[in-house]
């Protein structure tokens, strides 16, 4: 549990943040109104990643690369900024939620942009990508690393919203995206 206060990997006087890598074998937790603080940001959990109730991790990080969960519970993150998924390891994913039903709720703060630059995997839970500000894919390319965005819930639904006036939804061609049966 992470909460005695805010973890803070910003670059004071200029330059570029720092990274934050979180492994866990259990749960993740960032009480409420506690912010993570930084460029990248990869977290790894057993038990599920979320402010330990029913809310959201809070971030302001450019990019979450490689967010996994096995086991059981959520993926639940909130950022504010303009994010992107990225696969920084060259695992396959950005995002994968291996726990059997477990969900993937990520958002960002209105008028900031989502890039869905690596796949978002479930397992039969739903996905929801929400970004005001709008949701950009990267063409997707079946079995190479660092494969693209797609977006496979296995049988969940699949939620995507870009809510503000001007914002859009943009996918190339080649994008994917699969629940796999769900709605």
């Amino acid at each position: 549990s992470l909460g005695g206060g805010h973890v803070d990997a910003r670059q004071l006087g200029g330059g570029t943040d720092g990274n934050v890598t979180f492994n866990s074998g259990g749960q993740i937790i960032m009480q409420t109104s506690k912010i993570i603080y930084a460029n990248q940001l990869k977290m790894t959990a057993v038990g599920g990643i979320t402010d330990g109730a029913a809310g959201s991790v809070s971030t302001q990080v450019a990019s979450l690369n490689n967010i996994s969960n096995t086991g059981s519970g959520d993926i639940k993150i909130s950022n504010t900024g303009n994010l992107t998924f990225s696969d920084g390891g060259s695992l396959g994913y950005g995002v994968n939620q291996q726990a059997a039903g477990g969900g993937i709720f990520v958002t960002t703060t209105p008028t900031n942009t989502l890039g869905v630059f690596a796949p978002v995997i479930a397992q039969g839970g739903p996905v929801t990508l929400s970004s005001p500000g709008g949701v950009t894919f990267v063409a997707y390319t079946a079995g190479s690393p660092n494969a693209g965005g797609g977006v496979f819930s296995n049988g969940g639904a699949v939620t995507i919203s870009a809510a503000d006036a001007s914002a859009a939804i943009n996918m190339p061609a080649s994008s994917l995206i699969s629940s796999g049966g769900g709605a």
